[in-house]
């Protein structure tokens, strides 16, 4: 994407995009692809500006945040309940008090 953006401020030509979520990244992507002068079209979202976009990607990026802070919560509430599975089953208190207890048991049967 970095390459693309080069080639066409040093071209002057206009960046085509084939989904608007390939060019969102984050909310400030937008402004600096502005300020540096790229122009850019959204194949999916043709008459799309730079303020379009730029409102798309606050969205977008609102969204990312909101559904991280969801799933952590989720996962906090599960680990207390300790309800996890797989990996995050190692992370609850229990489960690694049980484990020091099989390490400090091992050592000691094993000097």
């Amino acid at each position: 994407m970095l390459a693309a953006i080069v080639a066409g401020r040093q071209l002057q030509a206009t960046l085509l995009i084939a989904k608007p979520e390939q060019l969102i990244r984050n909310a400030g992507f937008i402004p600096a692809l502005r300020d540096r002068g790229v122009d850019f079209v959204c194949c999916d979202m043709p008459g799309t500006n730079t303020l379009t976009v730029g409102i798309f990607a606050l969205i977008v990026q609102h969204a990312r945040e909101t559904i991280s802070q969801r799933t952590k919560a989720a996962l906090a509430v599960k680990r207390v309940r300790e309800e996890l599975s797989g990996a995050h089953a190692k992370l609850t208190p229990n489960l690694i008090a049980k484990s020091l207890q099989v390490r400090q048991a091992n050592a000691d049967n094993h000097p």
